[in-house]
């Protein structure tokens, strides 16, 4: 590959800033625009931070595992597989939802060539990977995936994949309600396993509920009607699914392309940042989701190495001196704690300090990670 030189984590960290950032500047604007030198197109804040050939470049070489390594012949996914490992555990050991999760399956539209494309009329992009996911259903947190797995298309064993998503090994089998009644089995450890019979059979497992039904408001024609409370409360529950993919359609890092494991990629991408967004306010924060993108954007940019003028509070007017003297430790603002970077950077400690470089806007501890951050 012409001019290509080797990449650093510090440039992959301002890479996925910049692909962040095309998302919050919308779906209909073309990439290369951003990069434009028509003062009407063109966003300063890319060619300061990475030229439109290097960024096309880390684009095309993008890659997650050794295509000369050993793989797994059956593995159709091994190409992202370190990637899909990684962030599966880390969704379990960062935030365990609350009690009410939902179980569902999503499509991640993609119109290449792969094996386990899906073809589902229902859903809005009709072709693509479907994707079951565990999402938590309410609270502030509504919407993180804890689990997810992407269906290969392979349905190999005594249960189909839908069925082994929400384990239902051991189903009872001859449930027969009529229009308008239910019918129910238990098992000793508490299991439920009812059927009701609306426009078509409903059939549902729970953990945690009984058979017993409820009358609802009346409706819009002042009919009232009654439903089995898990009925109910599944059409009140089954919404973090839905809500994961709202959030993350919103502000898509996703681009076209015809390489499957990059477009999966940013899918996981925008999903990692919306369950970043659900620990953010499920820890007390108020930051809508634009807000949030942001400063993620601005946390990553600067960790890239990107220019001074794209801080939130620039020096201005910055005296014609020696550059190691316009470097003074100054309070953070407000004088609020933040992460000292050096100590994250090379220990991965968490380090907190209320001191800030003037020049360089990074929280330091104030001995001995500034003067080492400096020289």
């Amino acid at each position: 590959m012409k001019g290509w030189e080797d990449t650093t984590v510090r440039e992959l960290r301002s890479f996925v800033g910049l692909r962040l950032l095309m998302g919050l500047h919308g779906k209909r604007r073309c990439q290369r625009d951003l990069w434009s030198t028509d003062p009407l197109m063109c966003s300063s804040v890319f060619p300061k931070t990475m030229s439109r050939d290097r960024f096309d470049i880390l684009s095309s070489a993008l890659h997650f595992a050794n295509n000369e390594g050993e793989h797994s012949a059956e593995d159709w996914l091994w190409k992202l597989r370190p990637v899909i490992d990684v962030l599966d555990s880390t969704y379990r050991s960062v935030f365990v939802p609350r009690k009410n999760v939902t179980v569902d399956e999503s499509l991640w539209a993609f119109k290449g060539r792969h094996q386990a494309l899906q073809y589902n009329p229902s859903k809005r992009a009709r072709r693509g990977l479907k994707v079951y996911k565990l999402c938590s259903s309410d609270g502030p947190e509504a919407g993180y995936t804890a689990a997810f797995n992407i269906y290969i298309g392979q349905d190999r064993g005594e249960f189909p994949a839908s069925m082994k998503a929400v384990d239902r090994k051991g189903m009872p089998s001859g449930l027969q309600a009529s229009r308008g009644h239910i019918d129910f089995r238990s098992s000793k450890t508490g299991m439920l396993c009812l059927q009701w019979l609306d426009k078509r059979p409903v059939t549902m497992l729970s953990t945690a509920h009984t058979s017993k039904v409820v009358t609802l408001p009346p409706n819009r024609r002042g009919v009232e009607r009654s439903k089995p409370e898990v009925v109910v409360s599944y059409n009140n529950g089954m919404k973090g699914v839905d809500l994961s993919d709202q959030l993350a359609q919103s502000y898509p890092a996703t681009k076209k392309t015809v390489k499957w494991y990059k477009k999966v990629f940013f899918y996981l991408l925008d999903m990692t940042t919306i369950n970043a967004l659900a620990v953010h306010r499920a820890l007390g924060g108020k930051m809508p989701q634009w807000k949030f993108r942001t400063e993620l954007v601005r946390e990553l940019l600067q960790r890239g190495g990107r220019p001074a003028s794209f801080r939130r509070n620039p020096p201005q007017n910055q005296p014609e001196e020696d550059p190691q003297q316009a470097h003074m430790p100054v309070d953070t603002p407000f004088r609020r704690w933040r992460r000292c970077a050096l100590c994250w950077r090379n220990h991965r400690r968490r380090k907190e300090t209320r001191v800030m470089c003037s020049h360089c806007s990074v929280s330091l501890c104030p001995a001995p990670c500034f003067q080492a951050y400096h020289t």
